[in-house]
């Protein structure tokens, strides 16, 4: 079981490092954007129940506080979330189930106004056609390329868009394992990426070529993490170069403070496919059919060049025997052969 919290949307007093679970053995762990909790199903204190159709884990994150009054009292305000995770008893077995990701969320900057920002895939390099709910699982070879886009829909034109960290792992659960970051800090992780948008931009373009999982694990989900900025904040993470050198590197923690909170989004899942052109049976059979009308036009010919050479040997076969001359040659050639013991 795994919690995933925001740091922007915990409260201001909340210690980071006084963070357990019932088991004060499992701590949280975080990082610069994010308070992960994760804990075994019949670990760290994990709770089970269950119902005629769902079974219950639960758990609670909490903030262990600094005692006074012998013990007795406390002056700090302590965080506690309550954890549960539910898995539903009775299940339709199928050739095979996924959960849809998340590709919309909606925001709000003071004084910014409102805006939605999205996460979408397209089927070819024009960027004319996304692929829809519908179209899930989206089937991509190992050959392919993967045209991503994420963009900020708002009537402020000075708000703009930036993937901070962009990752895949085989679930719809972001920090889900295993796991392959692609962007990180901004920065380009895969040499396969190539960005079609150049500066800051309510929209964002890239591509990627198409990748599995070495484990056996069938979908590939994407996430990355969006921040909005200010078009004209020179300092802000959407105006870092994508290249990012090594001394960039090592500023990315100096995070701008206009900068917003990140905005998760996902899209999935895609599917390997070994071949892509294998995808149309039609394609596949009217390529079978062209084949072998090819091959039965190859064999006629064949056999009509066969039949005009064993005609032409035949004729120069029968002129032979019925030329006089050419046997008096014949027969002299014979007896001279005889003459020398050879014949």
């Amino acid at each position: 079981m795994t919690a995933v919290f925001d740091r922007a949307d915990l409260p201001k007093h909340v210690n980071v490092d006084r963070l357990y679970l019932r088991d004060r053995n499992c701590r949280a762990q975080w990082n610069a954007t994010h308070v992960i909790a994760r804990t075994p199903l019949t670990g760290c204190g994990t709770v089970f129940s269950k119902t005629d159709q769902t079974l219950f884990f639960s758990n609670v994150l909490s903030e262990e506080g600094h005692s006074s009054g012998f013990g007795v009292i406390t002056r700090d305000y302590l965080f506690k979330a309550n954890l549960t995770c539910t898995y539903p008893r009775k299940l339709t077995v199928g050739a095979f189930s996924f959960a849809p990701a998340k590709q919309k969320v909606f925001g709000n900057l003071g004084g910014q106004g409102n805006f939605s920002l999205t996460l979408d895939v397209f089927k070819n390099f024009d960027y004319l056609q996304s692929y829809r709910s519908q179209d899930y699982p989206v089937f991509k070879s190992l050959s392919d390329n993967i045209y991503i886009q994420y963009s900020i829909n708002t009537i402020n034109s000075n708000l703009v868009v930036r993937a901070e960290t962009c990752r895949a792992t085989p679930t719809n659960r972001p920090y889900d394992t295993p796991q392959y970051v692609f962007i990180a800090d901004g920065c380009d992780q895969d040499e396969t990426i190539r960005h079609y948008t150049r500066g800051v931009s309510s929209d964002q373009r890239f591509s990627m070529q198409a990748f599995r999982f070495l484990s056996e694990h069938r979908f590939v989900y994407l996430h990355c993490d969006l921040v909005v900025c200010h078009r004209y904040d020179y300092n802000s993470t959407c105006w870092r170069s994508t290249s990012c050198s090594r001394r960039k590197r090592r500023d990315v923690d100096k995070r701008p403070a206009d900068v917003s909170g990140m905005y998760p989004l996902s899209f999935g899942p895609i599917m390997h496919e070994k071949l892509s052109k294998d995808k149309n049976p039609g394609a596949r059979s009217k390529a079978m059919s062209t084949t072998l009308v090819g091959s039965l036009i190859g064999f006629g010919c064949l056999g009509v060049v066969l039949v005009a050479v064993l005609a032409y040997v035949k004729k120069r076969y029968l002129r032979r025997r019925s030329d006089p001359a050419r046997k008096g040659v014949v027969k002299k050639g014979a007896l001279a052969m005889q003459n020398l013991g050879y014949a």
